[in-house]
């Protein structure tokens, strides 16, 4: 059916992929592409595709087109040009929900530095009285390392699921990255873990050098 309410038949000669039409935002969904000459449009659109290293593409474009029609108006635009406008509010929430994962991230960093080096602070008198009985420092360490990250993985081991399931409501606004990004994970599991190491060193430092004679005296 044209654009008079008429009913037309058309003969298929190819099939194409789904595309976006209106926003990078909304679902792929079939189109019909119509021959110039049987569906005249004054804003007729050519996109062509290069490996972005010819500069004279648009120039050559043109030349190509005016050896067809000496007469015929061209307007020459880059495809981050053309999509600037209609990206507008896809950056908008990309720039606050970034914002507010950035300060989330931090708030976590200091939560769980915080967390762990009161943690392994209270054990203090534990440590000198295992090194009292014989334990190893680095028995002790890697006995401490496993205690302060221990809630940390297992923290990670839910919270990261559940990540991904929020960001996949975010699907509409995410370009070029998946809401199960691999790298985008292995980062924000990677900085908490660190922080979790970092928040062990001093109390780990502190509560191995303790003379286990005076802990004892104090027990």
């Amino acid at each position: 059916m044209d654009r008079a309410g008429r009913e037309r038949q058309a003969t298929v000669v190819g099939v194409v992929g789904d595309v976006k039409v209106q926003t990078m935002g909304e679902p792929p969904r079939p189109v019909l592409y119509l021959p110039f000459g049987q569906w005249y449009r004054a804003d007729m659109v050519l996109h062509v595709r290069t490996d972005g290293r010819t500069p004279d593409v648009g120039r050559d474009v043109v030349r190509a087109m005016r050896s067809i029609e000496p007469d015929l108006a061209v307007d020459v635009q880059s495809m981050t040009h053309a999509t600037a406008f209609s990206l507008i509010p896809l950056q908008v929430a990309a720039t606050v929900l970034g914002f507010a994962g950035a300060v989330g991230l931090t708030l976590a960093i200091l939560g769980v530095f915080g967390l762990v080096a009161y943690a392994v602070s209270l054990r203090t008198r534990e440590i000198g009285s295992r090194m009292a009985l014989g334990a190893q420092q680095t028995a002790l360490a890697r006995f401490i390392a496993w205690e302060g990250l221990r809630p940390v993985a297992i923290g990670l081991g839910a919270g990261l699921p559940a990540a991904v399931g929020a960001a996949s409501l975010l699907r509409g606004i995410l370009i070029g990255v998946g809401p199960a990004d691999p790298v985008v994970l292995a980062f924000v599991a990677t900085t908490l873990l660190a922080s979790a190491g970092a928040a062990m060193l001093a109390p780990v430092r502190r509560a191995v050098s303790v003379d286990p004679a005076t802990v004892l005296r104090q027990e």
